[in-house]
């Protein structure tokens, strides 16, 4: 790795390795600094050493509740995102305005973020003596029934953690060691405040302002005028390959204001420029990475867990069916491959759009002997026995209960499937098994509900969860302009 960049200023892993708390903007870069602190360890002929205590702001902030969390008698229940977003649409649902509006749920979404941004700028939700629009008015009374219902059960939202940390900061019932700040932008009125309260309390706070990237002796600066988005792209990736090949140590950014917008795009340049496919090439990961993780519902190990348990209706779409006797995560994949596709061939050729559970066992027994699929056909014909065994899917179960029956039906069906996962399908069986968690965790909320409503929010929860599996580091970074934030590069595409 590059010199220039293990070593962003020699000040900061001093300080690491003296005890320093570094808070930092963003995920990446608390990653970045932990790398780079482990490079320069390695570097010195250490074979062990201290995990630096670097992390970005959310964990810092999650972190110093648990410890704040020691000083009260009942503390209070911090809301997982789910947690927080059925509640909003609860509020949105049984407010006044619910009839005129067209969709409760992105209405509930787009009031959370307002209310997030208000408590971030510590802006009043409209005094009294303001008069407000319609819109205006609906927010307010939304979010004071919000802060009621939250008072009421105890409870702690993400927004208003900053807030609580000062309330205990103040009352002497909160204690940090030196602490610093890294790689923001821009502050917001409640970390400012925070920070006030920090050193008023006699806090060390340690400035460390990150390294510039001057204009070195030999630096050029060039502008390309490109046709449009995807020529831009593709230049991108064959400007970093040629820089690669020119210096396989340096650290190439290439920032994107659009990257979560056009991730696609962008990662099909680069897949095609530095692995076309050719035999004995690098894997991709390990020349570059985007920081903006897509949806974990588009996943494909995700996607075969969705259509398992999609099947508690006892159809499916032709597509879903598709999927399921092709995907690599169940029961017998390996073993069953001609026989799966096979089967998924005559299905296709019945005609049908839609199928049941006995029209597809119809469609096996009429196929030749090395289509009929028996492996599979035994998974269904035992999820439809323990359908039968358990409640009726139509009604109404705990948001608990339905996570551990999706549990129930894909360890059924043998996912995540027999061969061992990689570390990022490893990651993502992980990210699954955290969002049943907080399905399960909506209980306290929430009546119960039907399998429809169930499988609905899990989706929805999925929808919303961005995921990047964690991966080396790669010489080439693609990032939005966030991310970008005090990182340094030998060579850069804006």
């Amino acid at each position: 790795m590059n010199q220039n960049d293990i070593r962003p200023d020699a000040s900061i892993h001093a300080q690491l390795q003296a005890g320093l708390t570094l808070i930092t903007a963003t995920r990446r870069l608390a990653r970045r600094l932990r790398f780079q602190y482990a490079t320069v360890m390695a570097g010195r002929g250490r074979r062990a050493w201290g995990t630096p205590d670097c992390l970005p702001w959310p964990a810092f902030c999650r972190r110093s509740l648990t410890l704040a969390a020691r000083f009260e008698a009942e503390p209070p229940l911090l809301l997982s995102a789910l947690q927080q977003q059925w509640l909003w649409q609860d509020i949105v649902g049984r407010s006044g305005y619910s009839e005129r509006l067209l969709q409760t749920g992105a209405t509930a979404r787009e009031a959370m973020r307002a209310y997030d941004l208000c408590k971030a700028w510590r802006i009043p939700i409209f005094p009294r003596d303001v008069s407000l629009s319609e819109d205006a008015l609906a927010f307010k009374g939304w979010a004071a029934t919000y802060e009621a219902r939250k008072r009421q059960a105890g409870l702690l939202d993400e927004a208003c953690l900053p807030d609580y940390l000062l309330k205990m900061l103040l009352a002497d019932r909160l204690r940090f060691g030196r602490l610093a700040f890294y790689g923001f932008d821009t502050l917001t009125a409640q970390q400012q405040r925070l920070i006030e309260a920090l050193r008023q309390t006699g806090h060390e706070l340690v400035e460390l302002a990150p390294p510039v990237n001057g204009s070195a002796s030999g630096s050029t600066v060039a502008v390309a005028a490109l046709p449009d988005a995807r020529a831009e792209y593709l230049a991108a990736a064959c400007w970093a390959g040629r820089r690669l090949r020119e210096n396989p140590t340096a650290v190439i950014g290439i920032v994107s204001p659009e990257l979560r917008a056009e991730r696609g795009p962008i990662e099909q340049a680069f897949r095609s420029v530095l692995h076309p496919g050719g035999a004995g090439q690098p894997d991709p990961q390990t020349l570059y990475s985007i920081s903006a993780g897509r949806s974990l519902a588009v996943w494909p190990l995700i996607r075969a867990a969705l259509n398992v348990v999609s099947l508690a209706r006892r159809h499916a779409d032709l597509k879903v069916w598709s999927e399921l006797l092709h995907s690599p995560f169940l029961k017998g994949a390996d073993s069953g491959q001609a026989a799966r596709a096979g089967l998924d061939l005559a299905l296709r050729q019945s005609g049908e759009l839609r199928l049941g559970f006995n029209a597809v066992y119809a469609i096996a027994r009429q196929a030749r002997a090395h289509e009929r699929c028996d492996t599979f056909i035994g998974l269904l014909k035992s999820f439809e026995r323990l359908l039968a065994g358990q409640t009726d899917q139509a009604r109404a179960a705990s948001p608990r209960q339905w996570a551990i029956r999706f549990s129930e039906w894909l360890a059924l069906f043998g996912w995540p499937g027999e061969r061992r996962p990689d570390s990022g399908e490893y990651q993502l069986v992980m990210a699954w098994q955290e969002a049943l968690t907080q399905l399960g965790g909506l209980e306290p909320f929430s009546p119960p509900v039907a399998f429809k409503k169930a499988f609905s929010l899990l989706r929805q929860l999925l929808a919303d969860t961005p995921f990047q599996p964690e991966t080396p580091e790669t010489p080439i970074q693609i990032l939005g302009l966030d991310g970008a934030w005090a990182m340094r590069f030998d060579h850069l595409w804006i």
